[in-house]
């Protein structure tokens, strides 16, 4: 079933929209034993269109007027008829062939407009005139939320730092203990006071890079920073890839919709999450609250805190497949924000071909769990069972 979400004001405004109409020129000719001929120009492009033999009237023959009548009704096209030239020779041609062939001339004049417009667009040659590029790393990405992760990890490796905990009281404490050549995520759904705040942390530990995973994070101020982007900026063309080039980044995280088929055409060589949950959602109010039917208060809320029956920690979305999607809490300064993923990791294994740089992502794993995967991920070998993702049949 598929379940078509519309805004009335925009189906309203959509119908109600002007557009400009085309001016063109018609000529038309119906002879009786030849095919039909209609020629549609304007000043910019024209073509010809040939229909069925024309059978020769038995009473009465079609007239120009009558022919120009059925070709003024241009329907969803925005065509004006500035000049028409029509001949008829003892032309016979039922309404409904005559209204198929006006339909055809007109869709095939559309067709030819778009296709010249196609060929001169400034776009089309862009393309031709950038091909962006990104070095590859060579190093393997781990990103978790667990600090203690990073004294497992080879020195070559990248560890990016995704904290769940963000409220002043405790993020200094754990940046502190950060690595000066790691990396701290500024997760997708912060406000920028509190990315800022982290920036400033950063900063003052010398921590030296930064993964954006919002493309507003962009704007914010990341002098000095070795920056990363990370894959829910929804990087899909190289056109994309071009804007987010000119920030220098180090690396780039594939986008999870892409197939591997879409990713090899892309101009530059994303780094591909071999392992990880993929979030599927992002709530900015607490499932926890609202079942309690908690409406006020939710700034001073410390359900978690006081590890209450009834918070997040470690609560799942159950579908009716009896599948559990994780619901993970991501504290900050004034509320919280919620990620629900998938029931299962995405797990690709050994697909990724050769030549692309390599990560993988923890959001709920135990530190045991996590140095196991790693050291699979590590020696190549077979990583836990799990989906595929979008990565080889895509998002349709």
């Amino acid at each position: 079933r598929v379940y078509r979400l519309i805004s009335e004001e925009q189906a309203e405004n959509e119908r109600n929209a002007k557009f400009p109409n085309i001016d063109i020129n018609l000529h038309i000719q119906l002879c009786a034993g030849k095919q039909s001929y209609v020629c549609i120009s304007n000043n910019n492009v024209g073509c010809e269109i040939y229909g069925n033999i024309v059978d020769a009237a038995k009473k009465a023959p079609l007239t120009a007027e009558r022919v120009k009548e059925v070709f003024d009704s241009t329907g969803d096209y925005n065509f004006k008829i500035k000049n028409a030239d029509i001949f008829c020779d003892n032309a016979f041609m039922p309404i409904s062939k005559l209204n198929e062939l006006r339909r055809k001339a007109y869709c095939e004049f559309e067709e030819t407009i778009i296709k010249k417009n196609i060929k001169t667009s400034s776009i089309a040659t862009e393309a031709k005139e950038f091909d962006p590029k990104l070095e590859r790393i060579d190093k393997d990405i781990i990103i978790s939320y667990d600090l203690r992760l990073q004294e497992y990890l080879q020195s070559d490796d990248i560890f990016v730092f995704a904290p769940k905990d963000l409220r002043y009281s405790t993020l200094e404490n754990e940046v502190r203990k950060l690595n000066k050549n790691a990396y701290i995520m500024l997760h997708t759904g912060i406000s920028d006071k509190d990315a800022e705040y982290i920036l400033s942390l950063a900063r003052k530990y010398e921590i030296s890079g930064i993964l954006l995973d919002n493309i507003s994070q962009l704007g914010l101020d990341l002098n000095g920073f070795n920056i990363s982007i990370g894959e829910h900026v929804p990087l899909t063309n190289n056109y994309a890839l071009k804007e987010v080039l000119k920030y220098n980044p180090q690396f780039i995280l594939a986008y999870p919709e892409l197939t591997m088929n879409e990713i090899k055409q892309l101009s530059v060589r994303p780094v591909i999450m071999q392992y990880g949950r993929e979030r599927l959602m992002i709530f900015h109010h607490c499932p926890a609250r609202s079942a309690l039917g908690l409406k006020k208060g939710k700034e001073k809320c410390n359900l978690c805190d006081l590890k209450d029956p009834h918070s997040l920690i470690g609560k799942s979305f159950i579908d009716s497949r009896n599948s559990d999607y994780p619901l993970i809490p991501i504290f900050n300064n004034e509320k919280c924000i919620v990620y629900m993923y998938n029931s299962m990791p995405t797990s690709i294994d050994d697909r990724i071909p050769e030549g692309y740089d390599r990560a993988i992502s923890f959001v709920d794993e135990t530190l045991e769990q996590q140095i196991k995967i790693y050291k699979l991920f590590k020696t190549k070998s077979p990583m836990p069972k799990g989906t595929l993702g979008h990565f080889e049949e895509g998002i349709i």
